[in-house]
């Protein structure tokens, strides 16, 4: 994916909590989501206690199949990012009236029809979203309700704090190496090259262009849900670009913002690629796969890792690299109080 920036959305970049509706809409997509995104050990833990509350919830079965991979059938996440509250939230979701419903519906049935490789099932039901009678996007707001007290409501303070975390390290991003340096430190599988965006895929289709994010600015959200980075793009231009960051790896440093004190030691994909070791052993390719970057990358990424003795590199086994005691120290060790 490729996402071109103009002066204008570069003057407008925001960093914003996504809020716990926007929350609520990326868990759905999580719920589905496999590899080859990042499926972490958390994310996995919670898809185990979660699926099995949701399962007989018509209401949240058509949550999931609005937002089932690979790409939502209605963006739910730019009308909500940002809400102070659920109730906001909730209040946003309801002014969607069938305009929008029948808009997002035709961009995706045109998508569909000029992108063969797009191509998945659209439930016939969600032709009800675009009528007049409001019971079906009541049904849909019931079930995100659903799905919000079963799975999210309980993590919110913790999420609240994960994210806060990595927006206060972006901001001190943007203050002490500008637009560039917050570009470039959002996420392992982003690269900035001014004026694209790109997000590195191995699995993705080749690009032909980059999309114009639209001139209205963007807005950068991270998530504790996300499983791959998204873009979500009015095509009226009257709300601003938002990209979705995944912000998962807490996990690995006990529950503290650490990750993003690694990244300032060994830089942002490097870190990337200690933290998947860290979680389980992998291969060169499986690396490759789990961080969204090359082959070639891990491998000089993993030879520096090893010279400096945090992983070790089993070549007997098509070069399965693990953890080694330093690696797993480094990433245990809290942050230094100040002075």
């Amino acid at each position: 994916m490729q996402i071109s920036l103009d002066i204008d959305d570069l003057t407008d970049i925001r960093l914003m909590l996504p809020g716990a509706m926007t929350e609520t809409v990326l868990a759905a997509w999580t719920l589905q989501a496999r590899p080859p995104e990042s499926v972490t050990k958390h994310h996995v833990r919670w898809r185990k206690r979660v699926a099995p509350l949701v399962a007989r919830l018509g209401q949240v079965r058509r949550v999931m199949e609005v937002q089932a991979p690979p790409y939502t059938l209605v963006d739910l996440c730019l009308p909500t990012v940002g809400a102070g509250s659920w109730d906001e939230g909730i209040e946003r979701v309801s002014a969607l009236g069938p305009a929008y419903y029948k808009l997002e519906l035709s961009l995706i049935a045109h998508a569909i029809a000029t992108r063969p490789h797009l191509q998945r099932p659209v439930p016939r039901w969600t032709e009800q979203l675009t009528e007049a009678d409001p019971r079906p996007r009541a049904d849909l707001l019931t079930g995100l309700a659903l799905l919000h007290k079963a799975g999210i409501a309980d993590r919110d303070a913790a999420d609240h704090a994960s994210a806060q975390a990595y927006l206060d390290a972006r901001t001190r991003d943007l203050a002490g190496g500008g637009v560039k340096q917050l570009l470039s430190n959002l996420h392992h599988t982003i690269r900035w090259h001014h004026p694209v965006i790109t997000v590195d895929s191995p699995t993705a289709p080749p690009i032909d262009t980059p999309s114009p994010a639209g001139g209205r600015g963007i807005i950068i959200a991270p998530s504790s849900f996300a499983t791959k980075v998204h873009f979500f793009h009015d095509s009226e231009h009257r709300r601003p670009g938002l990209l979705v960051v995944p912000n998962n790896q807490r996990e690995v440093a006990g529950g503290t913002p650490q990750s993003q004190h690694l990244e300032q030691l060994l830089g942002r994909k490097r870190a990337a690629v200690l933290i998947q070791v860290a979680l389980r052993s992998a291969s060169t390719s499986d690396l490759a796969t789990r961080c969204g970057i090359t082959a070639g990358a891990v491998s000089e990424h993993t030879r520096v890792l090893r010279e400096c003795g945090l992983i070790t590199t089993d070549r007997s086994r098509r070069s399965v690299h693990s953890i080694t005691p330093a690696g797993a120290a480094l990433l245990r060790a809290p942050r230094p109080t100040d002075a």
